[in-house]
């Protein structure tokens, strides 16, 4: 444990990084080139992805590899994203699909976060046992789990880690979040 904390404490991955610069290639080729790890993974592409194959890895200039596979692009469940412009959202009709995010109310996309308009909300359909959110600003944060109301977060100042479920053990559920306009909402953790 003293070792581990000296390492974080003198940022020793970095010094690791800079001093072998691909000492993870090794590791990483046996990965590729196992075939039960092919296996594994194969599952998580389909005829989505097709377009996929035609980057290539090691170049120096960014290429147009195709749209993104739908289970990327549809994260926030919405259609598109407009960049720092208010936009309304509306949460699907049948309902948001386990591990995506969807957005209703109006909201204002940015780089690293989302910043809650008029009656701004957000779901999520998560298995997890906590589930957490980096919020800013001030206002109040209503969470719902399975529709039912079960807490009123009280949100001041800068970004800060706020807990919104904890379960004894993991459960899939379906959480809604309503914010004050003006809240920053950035990342997602789970435990």
């Amino acid at each position: 444990m003293i070792l581990l904390a000296f390492a974080l404490a003198f940022d020793a991955t970095t010094a690791l990084q800079k001093a072998l610069p691909n000492y993870t290639a090794a590791a990483q080729k046996q990965v590729e080139d196992s075939e039960t790890a092919r296996q594994k993974l194969s599952g998580l592409y389909d005829d989505s992805d097709k377009d996929l194959a035609r980057c290539e890895d090691g170049v120096n200039e960014l290429h147009s590899c195709g749209a993104a596979p739908s289970r990327i692009r549809g994260y926030t469940g919405t259609p598109e994203l407009a960049k720092d412009k208010a936009t309304g959202y509306a949460f699907p009709a049948a309902g948001v699909p386990l591990n995506q995010l969807s957005l209703a109310g109006t909201w204002t996309a940015a780089y690293e976060q989302f910043t809650a308009g008029p009656d701004a909300r957000l779901a999520l359909t998560y298995r997890a046992r906590n589930a957490n959110l980096v919020l800013a600003g001030e206002g109040t944060v209503t969470v719902l789990v399975d529709g039912k109301q079960t807490k009123t977060l009280r949100i001041h100042g800068a970004p800060t880690l706020y807990r919104l479920t904890d379960d004894g053990t993991a459960r899939q559920a379906e959480l809604e979040l309503r914010l004050t306009p003006g809240l920053q909402a950035f990342a997602f953790t789970f435990g």
